[in-house]
């Protein structure tokens, strides 16, 4: 059977995505620091009943920057689920820098919900990916170590190793079709849990300010 973890227990994540990159240049559009952006942003997540972000590109963040983004999403009870980045071209000594790099310094903070791989993990390197997610579980045995994919053809593989695993879904002009979804592909996750990722607005352009 998959990990449990008790954080999964204890919290139910909804929320939205942002990526590091994204926000250092909008921070420079505004001209306030990337903290001060997380700190509005952060705000506003809150005020509209989130309590978690999915986190992208933090190779693109300081150690410094993670840390403040560590210790503003702890100070609003918001919760990370923190996107790692393991490129294809990477070895598995680059993933597992990634895991030095991120996830040990992450390891104590009550910002941290999980750590995610999103997108589709070659299946020649499903070694290596059990490779990262046992690295993850010495560094920070409390947080799970979770797939978040776009093609629904690897959860059978990959769910049954792995605490939560889910799908991406991006088609924002047909939201409904989600559902239809959910309910024939929830099953492939096995004994793991089931986290989908889904467009929160209907069309390009309705996106919020701070995404």
């Amino acid at each position: 059977l998959p990990p449990r973890h008790e954080v999964l227990e204890t919290w139910m994540p909804v929320g939205v995505c942002m990526d590091a990159a994204t926000s250092r240049r909008l921070a420079e559009m505004l001209g306030v620091t990337l903290g001060e952006y997380w700190a509005l942003a952060l705000e506003d997540i809150v005020k509209r009943h989130h309590n978690c972000i999915a986190v992208d590109n933090i190779s693109q963040l300081t150690p410094g920057e993670w840390d403040i983004l560590l210790q503003g999403a702890q100070a609003m009870n918001i919760k990370l689920a923190v996107s790692l980045d393991l490129p294809d071209h990477g070895d598995l000594d680059d993933w597992l820098e990634s895991v030095e790099a991120y996830v040990r310094p992450g390891a104590m903070s009550g910002a941290v919900h999980a750590w995610t791989y999103r997108g589709d993990p070659p299946e020649n390197r499903f070694r290596d990916f059990l490779a990262v997610r046992d690295a993850i579980a010495q560094t920070d045995p409390s947080h799970p170590f979770c797939l978040i994919a776009r093609s629904m053809g690897l959860l059978p593989l990959f769910s049954s190793h792995l605490a939560v695993s889910g799908i991406h879904y991006s088609f924002s002009r047909d939201p409904w079709a989600l559902g239809r979804i959910v309910r024939t592909h929830a099953s492939l996750a096995k004994d793991s849990r089931f986290w989908v990722e889904a467009p929160a607005h209907v069309a390009a352009g309705g996106v919020m300010e701070w995404c």
